[in-house]
């Protein structure tokens, strides 16, 4: 399931929600706070797979360093590696975005606890 997906349900059933505030079924209402819970818990497992990808992909680095072929060699195969701060550019941009959409989903939970939510809590 892509986030996207989960955000459309999302506001599909908060636009239902808003047409009828008097009236909203408890099953619109689970799912008002479920569809966040699970939109955070994937853009955790990806936020964790990135991180783990990043230290795979410095480990990979290090060895290649370490064991790969002589300077010459080396300058006739393709580049392995990104000048340092291009690599930490590119793992910024890739956590940042999962931290974004974390932090949304983090969100969204709250106000759904707060707006309709009330209603399971009860």
């Amino acid at each position: 399931m892509s986030t996207a997906f989960l955000f459309s349900a999302y506001v599909s059933l908060v636009s239902s929600a808003d047409s009828h505030p008097s009236e909203v079924p408890l099953l619109t209402s689970i799912l008002l706070v479920l569809i966040p819970v699970v939109g955070a818990t994937f853009s955790i497992f990806v936020y964790l797979g990135i991180r783990v990808a990043g230290q795979d992909i410095n480990q990979a680095l290090d060895e290649w360093h370490t064991l790969g072929p002589g300077a010459a060699a080396r300058k006739k195969l393709p580049a392995m590696d990104l000048p340092p701060s291009s690599l930490r550019l590119a793992q910024l941009a890739n956590s940042g975005v999962s931290s974004t959409a974390i932090a949304l989903w983090l969100i969204l939970i709250a106000l759904s606890v707060a707006r309709g939510g009330g209603i399971l809590f009860e």
